[in-house]
């Protein structure tokens, strides 16, 4: 029996040669076993190190693999799958064919997995070969999976939540073009606090197709937007609306401006509070901090 099989080291070498060559990105080696995780590549632009980092597994040989003409299907233990599932960096399965040099990668998340009773399987498509024309869709995943940013997402915007749970008051700001397909507006989050308002945060946003309501949903999944009662009351401007609106209409919707600008712009400011989503996490975030229920 041989001392020495080259065979994975060729995967290896061949998926460092890649990263090096095509993409440019920085290969780092595991020379170390962490439950399969091979090596990192660091992602960079413009030649800079970014600091977004994508963990490879590499599978080298026809072993493997089930495969087929349309894709490799690799199946593993379960034990590996919890730890690349959550692992706290994006995890691409690599499988390297040295005999006809081709290369092919598959991203692990759970809506790629299939279970057996005691493995699992996920099958890495042929037309995703490890080359840089998917450079673009590996930089988004550098930024981390669907889960990743979700999370991400929470956290982030858990001091707005924490305003929200403490008393205090968030309240979003936004225009809507009446006449436009494509919005543009600015984002303006103002919070209240002892009778006093500032401006938290502020940026630029540009879509299309949606309506507010699916926007507020998508930008603060966490919460629920309605219109910001106190502010309304004092600035409602029915008169700049009753050329664009039925106002009887209008107020049956479950928010609505509080004023049209010259019949072009409607501005809007909204109040968020917590929804499901919103209080189990917080929840979450008492229990693990504290030990706390609430």
């Amino acid at each position: 029996m041989a001392e020495f099989d080259p065979t994975e080291r060729i995967g290896v070498n061949a998926t460092e040669r890649i990263f090096l060559k095509d993409f440019g990105w920085i290969f780092r080696d595991q020379p170390i076993s962490d439950m399969g995780i091979d090596a990192h590549v660091e992602i960079t632009q413009d030649g800079n190190p970014t600091g977004k980092l994508i963990s490879l597994q590499i599978k080298t040989g026809p072993s493997h693999f089930k495969i087929d003409d349309e894709k490799l299907t690799y199946y593993g233990k379960l034990r590996h799958l919890e730890y690349w599932v959550n692992h706290s960096l994006p995890v691409i399965l690599i499988g390297h064919l040295p005999e006809t040099e081709e290369t092919f990668w598959a991203l692990v998340l759970s809506k790629n997995i299939v279970r057996t009773k005691k493995r699992w399987k996920i099958e890495i498509s042929k037309t995703q070969i490890l080359e840089s024309k998917f450079k673009d869709d590996l930089s988004k995943i550098g930024e981390g999976t669907e889960e990743m940013i979700k999370k991400r997402k929470l956290f982030i915007d858990k001091p707005l939540m924490d305003i929200i749970h403490n008393g205090g008051k968030v309240s979003v700001v936004f225009m809507e073009w009446l006449h436009k397909s494509l919005n543009r507006t600015s984002i303006k989050i103002i919070i209240t606090q002892n009778g006093k308002e500032s401006t938290e945060r502020e940026w630029g946003v540009a879509y299309a197709g949606y309506e507010n309501k699916e926007v507020m949903k998508l930008i603060f999944p966490w919460a629920k937007a309605s219109i910001d009662k106190d502010f309304y009351d004092e600035n409602l401007d029915e008169d700049s609306m009753k050329s664009m609106y039925n106002l009887d209409w209008l107020y049956s919707q479950e928010f609505y401006p509080y004023q049209v600008q010259e019949n072009e712009a409607a501005d809007y400011r909204l109040e968020l509070s917590l929804n499901k989503l919103g209080e189990s996490f917080m929840t979450y975030i008492a229990f693990v901090e504290n030990g706390e229920i609430f």
